[in-house]
């Protein structure tokens, strides 16, 4: 089942924008190993994962170029204060913008931007009330 985008709680179709595509990469890691001279097996180290590479694609369409071009400029102002994506997967994203593609014509009414983020992937939050005793169990493997 897809899910209807959204950045920040609204829906990308309150800008004039329609998803065209979506990335999310795998996690960064850093070298986990290392293989001392002489050595064929390597010894393993402790690793940090990093965060992810989040691109989307999207279409923006309008009556002209300057609604179109105020309704990217909207989004990128929105985007570099805060980033937090929800996506057709069903996940939630905590990002930061990396940066905003310089706009393609796809017709003399759409116009098509692609951002870039990095971020990390979580699901729906939740609040639990910890008293004397609680168990609260973790979804994930973070």
């Amino acid at each position: 089942m897809k899910h209807e985008t959204r950045l920040n709680g609204n829906p990308l179709g309150l800008y004039g924008a329609n998803l065209v595509s979506f990335s999310v990469g795998p996690c960064e890691r850093s070298k986990s190993y290392l293989i001392p001279s002489g050595r064929l097996i390597p010894v393993k180290l402790a690793y940090q994962i990093g965060l992810r590479r989040i691109a989307l694609e999207c279409d923006f369409e309008g009556r002209d170029y300057r609604e179109i071009a105020m309704n990217i400029s909207k989004v990128t102002s929105m985007l570099q204060k805060e980033a937090k994506l929800f996506l057709p997967d069903g996940f939630y994203y905590w990002c930061e913008l990396d940066s905003v593609s310089e706009p393609k014509e796809k017709a003399p009414w759409i116009e098509r931007v692609t951002f870039s983020f990095s971020g990390f992937r979580h699901d729906r939050p939740h609040t639990e009330v910890v008293t004397n005793g609680s168990v609260v169990n973790v979804e994930g493997n973070c």
